[in-house]
């Protein structure tokens, strides 16, 4: 899948880059096997990419919410214009930004294996997941034609989950589940905000790592006791520890 706006916005700044634009690919593919009787294995993966420019952003004049003591105005009131119209009395009359100003940027994978098998005794069913993210954006962090302040992010995202399951053959009079599942996320994100106008070109700001381990055994047992009762009974286990630093 393909799909692309052009950028409605022109910056005013030389050499800059179309606002507003947007651009996402996504592709996805399934495969399915049967090799033999009562298995199957069913196989899922997608990518998708991620392409926007800046955003159509503007400032504007505050005008309301003045401080205590010095009565120095900290807001805006009223309705918020569509476009730049003035900043301080100076005519603002487009959009600004920069070449170095990335917007957001964002690749994804993800793939999953489904095994559904039938036992003997019950039917056995395993999924299996991987998936891993890394989008990244920066921003006119001044909204103003001059090179002086870059915000951004960067942020990569890996996690992987498996879980088995067997359960009870579809003509059996008692019915029962057993389970477990394990999970695992870890997550960086790195601020990458950029200084300009304090004569830094290089991105800057704290870093996150965070973690997360995740298990889980269930069982569930369901035993007629008439012809229009039966007895229920569910258990789950789970633990879940997370890091941050």
């Amino acid at each position: 899948m393909h799909r692309a706006w052009g950028g409605y916005y022109p910056t005013h700044v030389a050499g800059g880059p179309k606002i507003g634009r947007e651009k996402s690919d996504q592709i996805q593919v399934s495969l399915r096997a049967t090799p033999f009787a009562d298995f199957e294995a069913l196989l899922r993966v997608s990518y998708a990419e991620d392409d926007d420019s800046q955003p159509q952003s503007f400032l504007v004049d505050i005008n309301c919410g003045p401080r205590i003591p010095d009565g120095a105005l900290r807001e805006f009131c009223g309705t918020v214009p569509s476009a730049p119209v003035s900043i301080g009395g100076a005519p603002n009359t487009g959009f600004s930004a920069n070449a170095n100003h990335r917007g957001f940027q964002r690749d994804a994978f993800r793939a999953a294996l489904t095994l559904n098998g039938r036992l003997d005794f019950a039917t056995l069913t395993t999924i299996s997941a991987y998936a891993n993210e890394h989008p990244v954006f920066g921003f006119d962090g001044d909204y103003q034609p001059v090179l002086a302040y870059d915000s951004g992010q960067a942020i990569s995202r890996h996690d992987v989950s498996h879980e088995i399951r067997l359960a009870a053959l579809p003509d059996s009079k008692v019915k029962w589940l057993l389970g477990a599942s394990s999970y695992r996320l870890d997550n960086r994100t790195e601020r990458r905000n950029i200084f300009y106008i304090q004569g830094r070109n290089q991105p800057e700001g704290p870093r996150t790592d965070e973690s997360t381990d995740a298990y889980a055994v269930y069982g569930s047992l369901t035993v007629p006791l008439a012809a229009a009762f039966e007895a229920s009974a569910d258990l789950r286990w789970s633990d879940e520890r997370k890091t941050f630093r």
